[in-house]
């Protein structure tokens, strides 16, 4: 078996078990050599094909290179229902292997609240819901090989043009997959910008005040999962 060669785990209702994870391994230095070479192999496709989005100061990949890495690692977006919404749709997408295992899940939405969506068509808006879900599916097990990568784990969709995600860090929680940080050293950084140690005191001895300061919790612990 060659460092880029994955093996498919056994799944006993819905669970992956064994090596329990994408790489067909329990060695943490073999996971980080296969996930870094997966890595590695991502930038040079997402450069040379322009499957990437500069949003403020972050590169940000579409879908397409979401859906890419996913084939890479035999996870694959399956969506499970769209929903017509009063403004709007909304959309559930799962991601599983091949085997059935599923190992994320997202729901989004498309809304006429949004300005450059406010005018378009319906099908425009149940697409680009399905399509915010399919990135935000496949964040879960794979954000943490495009950030190996050197891009924002943020995907694209979620963040429109002047760099501001979706949902507002001011207000409440939203479903920001990756929230600003509004407190401490790190102040005005994504979670996902913070050194792992600055993550796991998040993680494991923050103690949330709000519903916001727990999403920024539950981001922390989400970025520390080994797939």
């Amino acid at each position: 078996m060659t460092g880029t060669d994955l093996a498919v785990p056994e799944v006993v209702e819905g669970e992956l078990v064994g090596n329990s994870n994408l790489f067909g391994t329990a060695d943490p230095h073999e996971v980080v050599t296969r996930a870094t070479a997966t890595a590695d192999a991502l930038i040079q496709v997402v450069r040379s094909k322009q499957l990437i989005k500069r949003i403020g100061n972050s590169d940000h990949v579409l879908v397409e290179a979401w859906t890419l890495l996913g084939a890479m690692l035999g996870v694959f977006p399956v969506c499970q229902w769209t929903r017509k919404l009063e403004d709007g749709w909304e959309a559930r997408v799962v991601a599983q292997t091949l085997s059935g295992a599923i190992v994320g899940a997202a729901e989004a939405e498309c809304l006429r609240s949004e300005s450059n969506w406010k005018n378009r068509d319906d099908y425009a808006l149940r697409s680009m819901a399905q399509t915010r879900a399919t990135s935000k599916a496949m964040r879960a097990p794979l954000g943490f090989i495009v950030q190996l990568a050197g891009f924002n784990p943020t995907p694209a969709e979620e963040m429109p043009a002047e760099g501001k995600l979706l949902s507002d860090p001011s207000g409440p929680a939203g479903d920001d997959p990756d929230p600003v940080l509004t407190f401490g050293t790190h102040k005005g950084k994504r979670v996902s910008e913070a050194p792992t140690s600055y993550r796991k005191w998040l993680a494991e001895k923050f103690e949330p005040k709000d519903e916001y300061a727990l999403q920024i919790q539950n981001a922390a612990k989400d970025s520390l999962i080994p797939f």
